[in-house]
């Protein structure tokens, strides 16, 4: 499996999660290294509309961004959906290879843009 795809899983995992309101899952899982679980539950509760699951294309086409001088580490943004379509409630993420060859994730900000 290629790294693109890999990423979109790990992006898909996440946006789940946070549609689902599992603050503190998505916390554990980037080991909250930039925000806590209330600082997600904070995030996606201020913003006026209800979160739902994007549609399977959206993970398709992500600008995946390498960070650099770091091999192996990327960002993106991915804009989360509402019950109209995407919206402007953005998640920034950063992702980086482990020695494994999976990608672990680093939730960066949660806001919008």
């Amino acid at each position: 499996m290629d790294d693109r795809r890999l990423i979109a899983g790990v992006v898909r995992t996440i946006v789940d999660l946070l549609v689902r309101g599992e603050f503190g899952v998505v916390a554990a899982m980037t080991r909250g290294v930039r925000l806590s679980a209330g600082d997600l539950e904070r995030a996606v509760s201020e913003y006026p509309a209800r979160l739902v699951q994007p549609p399977p294309a959206a993970f398709e086409d992500l600008e995946i961004n390498p960070v650099d001088g770091v091999p192996g580490r990327y960002w993106l943004v991915f804009d989360l959906h509402d019950e109209k379509g995407y919206n402007d409630l953005s998640l920034e993420l950063f992702v980086r290879k482990t020695p494994s060859g999976a990608f672990a994730a680093e939730v960066s900000d949660l806001r919008v843009l």
